[in-house]
């Protein structure tokens, strides 16, 4: 991990309030499920804001997100060339098991990390399939980055203005049907609603299953303790050391 000056490489509109920032950093690589803190210029922001990463473009790195507070208003309105300060990569990442059967089940811009995992299985001769469900179309993100790659794309919408009308998990389950849990691997990231269902059906068929839990933390090195999580044996873990992946029987789900 490294704390850097990055200069920002691009910076565009993915639609109402989401946007994409690709910036250069010194590490040359991160696995998926990463992330990095970042410092938003301004006296109004003291804390950094974690951000998972998105994919590695020759030397830059992207992140994907969502203005919805100060910190990430004021994110979204620097320029390409202006400097950022990036600490990271940070955390535990997803794992790259010997099944064949991959799995993603992701919600809202919980759809990161999984962008570069795709990029990572081209060409391994793994099934790749992505449950990617939101309440809208306009808030399905990524489309044609993945629709480029091997990957079969499920959407997934409460309002049925694309794909499946309903939960996403709901839409995941019914493939499970058709699938040996055995070769299946499944990588989950999105709100917790949807992460302890992906725990309960990873339970209910017996497959091997990984959670990305999304936190709100101020350091990113295990210091603070604001992103603690119960695990399994109800003691405290940290979100951004021990995580953000676990293995989803390895936390507490009540």
């Amino acid at each position: 991990m490294k704390d850097a000056l990055c200069r920002i490489e691009w910076h565009e509109t993915l639609g109402e309030d989401y946007f994409r920032l690709g910036f250069v950093h010194e590490v040359l690589d991160f696995q998926p499920g990463q992330f990095v803190m970042i410092q938003v210029p301004g006296e109004e922001v003291l804390l950094r804001r974690p951000f998972s990463l998105c994919q590695k473009k020759d030397r830059a790195w992207e992140i994907v997100y969502k203005a919805v507070g100060a910190g990430t208003r004021l994110l979204s309105n620097i320029p390409v060339g202006k400097g950022i300060k990036v600490f990271g990569p940070l955390g535990h990442p997803f794992s790259f098991p010997d099944k064949s059967d991959y799995c993603f089940v992701a919600g809202g811009y919980g759809i990161a990390p999984f962008l570069r995992f795709s990029q990572l299985l081209e060409g391994r001769g793994k099934r790749v399939d992505l449950f990617y469900g939101a309440r809208t179309k306009k808030d399905l993100l990524l489309r044609k980055d993945f629709e480029s790659l091997d990957v079969t794309v499920h959407y997934c919408t409460e309002d049925g203005s694309e794909g499946f009308c309903g939960v996403v998990t709901d839409l995941f389950e019914k493939s499970l049907q058709s699938r040996d849990p055995q070769d299946v691997y499944v990588a989950s990231c999105g709100p917790t609603g949807l992460l302890q269902e992906v725990a309960r059906l990873g339970k209910k068929y017996n497959f091997l299953c990984e959670v990305s839990i999304e936190a709100s933390m101020a350091c990113g090195s295990g210091v603070c303790l604001g992103c603690v999580v119960d695990n399994a044996s109800h003691e405290k873990v940290r979100t951004c050391m021990e995580g953000p992946v676990f293995k989803a029987q390895d936390l507490s789900w009540e």
